[in-house]
């Protein structure tokens, strides 16, 4: 196993909100089994070097879940890559709670105007699936609005001191974004009118409105409402494949894992969609889900963890962010050659598809107990 599948272990491994001692207060989640840590310990050991931690930590944005783990589970680091994880641990927050008081600001406003909104993407995930806020790294407040108080419900981000970030076009599923400078903290703001350009009109604001779940914002008195757990997954799912050459983030795997470890027993699995439970198939296959035993939960594995995470690399990708002339050699023919998870995972097939020049994956990590009686096919 080459060096850079060595750190991808160390990092999948910490792709989850499992509930572990945080140095910066309590929190609420999925406990870590004593077996999870002893895997991080196995995989810190055989780390090369620790230098690039930090820096494919920030990268995949899991600084804050990567710090907690290693804490958690008493591995020695240098003092010098300790250092760093706690700093861009505690920035990010930092980030957080300015952003969340920057969201309770927005949703008085949209109240006050007899707006509906639904929280969105990785704020809802920090605030719904993730033990603490800060644990989740974000960027920006992704909001959805009917389409009807789309353009009302940005110019009331602009009396908030939004201004647009750049020409103002905007997509065919958001408004331009916006953003403003709060505590030395950019926060940026993106108003959907559909969840995706790729999903059927029965995913339109009403449907995801009527199934939507209420969460409490941490820190502030304010309530807001999310998809229900299984429009979350396919949410992130239909994000995670429509973002080509852009680089594979694992932050997107750990929502997944995290919801998944989290809500299991509560997931309609019927009302998911056949596509997106093959997807979650494939990520247990990689790093299997801990999950509380029900009868409800048709995904199970009994081996942890089964080491292909070098697949991970997402496609299409760009060839263009290579470090050197070689690296930059080396990606053109992997630009052509994506890996059979990656195809599976993308395309949402079954591990047992047949793929021409490529054999399906060793499922001794994997079983599905139970079929999914009717899935939703719009993913």
């Amino acid at each position: 196993m080459n060096d850079l599948a060595k750190f991808h272990d160390l990092l999948i491994l910490c792709a989850r909100a499992h509930e572990a001692p945080s140095p910066f207060g309590r929190g609420r989640g999925v406990r870590a089994s004593v077996a999870h840590y002893d895997y991080l310990r196995q995989a810190a050991a055989s780390l090369p070097a620790w230098d690039s931690i930090p820096s494919m930590a920030e990268a995949h944005g899991l600084t804050p879940l990567v710090y907690t783990h290693l804490q958690a589970a008493k591995i020695t680091i240098p003092e010098s890559i300790e250092r760093e994880l706690r700093a861009r641990t505690m920035q990010h927050s930092h980030a957080n709670r300015v952003r969340t008081g920057a969201l309770a600001e927005i949703l008085a406003a949209f109240q006050s105007a007899e707006i509906e909104s639904l929280l969105l993407k990785g704020m809802a995930m920090a605030h719904a699936v993730y033990p603490r806020p800060g644990l989740r790294v974000m960027s920006d407040i992704d909001l959805l609005v009917g389409k009807s108080n789309a353009q009302q419900g940005q110019n009331i981000l602009t009396e908030l001191g939004f201004r647009p970030v750049n020409s103002g076009v905007p997509s065919p599923h958001h408004m331009p974004t916006l953003h403003k400078l709060v505590e030395g903290v950019p926060v940026y703001a993106e108003l959907h009118h559909n969840l995706n350009r790729r999903l059927p009109p029965e995913t339109g604001f009403k449907t995801l409105r009527m199934a939507a779940i209420p969460i409490i914002i941490d820190g502030t008195h304010s309530a807001a409402y999310t998809l229900a757990y299984e429009d979350m997954l396919a949410h992130t799912y239909a994000h995670i494949i429509a973002a080509p050459f852009q680089p594979f983030r694992l932050i997107w795997l750990a929502d997944m894992i995290s919801l998944v470890e989290r809500f299991g027993d509560q997931i309609n699995w019927e009302r998911l969609p056949l596509r997106v439970y093959r997807a979650l198939a494939a990520i247990n296959w990689l790093t299997p889900f801990r999950l509380v035993l029900s009868e409800k939960v048709t995904l199970r594995s009994e081996i942890f963890p089964y080491r292909k995470v070098a697949q991970l690399r997402g496609w299409p990708f760009s060839v263009i962010p290579a470090q050197n002339r070689d690296e930059y050699l080396s990606n053109i023919p992997a630009a052509f050659r994506p890996s059979d998870w990656w195809l599976r995972f993308y395309y949402g097939l079954s591990l047992n598809h047949w793929l021409f020049g490529m054999s399906a994956p060793q499922l001794t990590s994997y079983r599905v107990d139970t079929p999914i009686p009717h899935p939703r096919p719009y993913c």
